[in-house]
């Protein structure tokens, strides 16, 4: 629904003094595999349908570890 922020799952790591960003893969509901592999929920603001390669974006880390 474009009227509402949504979230991706995802893999931030440092590479090379940056951080990047990765989704897990395929992100429907019944995939737990994906969450599984997530260290962090990549946000899609609202209106948005598309995050092109190279985009900064913001990140809320879900993996104490971090």
């Amino acid at each position: 629904k474009p009227d509402r922020r949504h979230y991706l799952r995802g893999v931030l790591k440092l590479e090379q003094d940056e951080f990047i960003v990765y989704t897990t893969g395929p992100q429907g509901s019944g995939i737990l595999s994906s969450m599984s592999m997530a260290n962090c929920l990549i946000v899609v603001p609202k209106d948005k349908t598309y995050l092109p390669i190279g985009e900064s974006v913001t990140c809320e880390i879900i993996d104490a570890s971090w």
